[in-house]
């Protein structure tokens, strides 16, 4: 009798049931069902490893790792210090933007636990703040190119030129269309952008 499909979560998440047996996880290799209009279940077929699920936007492709973690959504900034072709997921994007402020949060705290208090009552620079604005400026130096380069990658991935990046100066409302141009989701339309291999 073939497999049918049974539905495991709220998440769209299907495993194989055979009728009266156990998963057949050993042997199943659904990756997916997905509901068309008519209500029809469509499988796509892969060999599953540990689990059968429906995968994720995950993608260990060069151009960018949608759905990934911390690590290897940090990845490809750095692989891709300067290239401003093809196309950066929301999470490659905004884990680099967590990582950036974090690192900047905690050089600012070096600078003004470095600074110290004149006699008359006002914060002076110390060495502390000295060491604090060195690394500051070789961290800002080290990471302009590579910021404005996934920014431009994430506009292409989001279907816009990497020339929209302009509008950034622009007072409050450049900034504000900036950060909604990368808070939306990845279109299809972006591919255009990807560099072929």
């Amino acid at each position: 009798m073939p497999p049918r499909l049974a539905r495991k979560s709220e998440r769209n998440e299907y495993r194989v049931a055979e009728t009266g047996s156990a998963l057949g996880v050993k042997r199943g290799v659904v990756e997916a069902a997905l509901a068309d209009a008519s209500g029809i279940f469509v499988p796509r077929w892969r060999p599953c490893r540990r689990r059968c699920v429906r995968s994720s936007r995950r993608s260990t492709s060069p151009e960018g790792a949608y759905g990934a973690p911390i690590g290897e959504a940090a990845r490809p900034f750095f692989k891709k210090y300067a290239t401003f072709t093809g196309r950066a997921s929301r999470s490659e994007y905004w884990w680099w933007a967590l990582i950036s402020g974090v690192v900047a949060i905690i050089l600012n705290i070096i600078i003004s636990a470095g600074a110290t208090v004149s006699d008359s009552g006002a914060k002076v620079p110390g060495p502390g703040a000295v060491v604090g604005d060195i690394l500051l400026g070789i961290w800002g130096l080290a990471t302009i190119i590579p910021s404005v380069a996934v920014v431009v990658r994430r506009l292409h991935d989001v279907n816009f030129s990497g020339w929209m990046i302009l509008i950034g100066p622009v007072p409050f409302l450049g900034g504000l269309a900036l950060l909604i141009f990368m808070i939306l989701p990845s279109k299809p339309e972006g591919q255009r952008f990807d560099v072929p291999a």
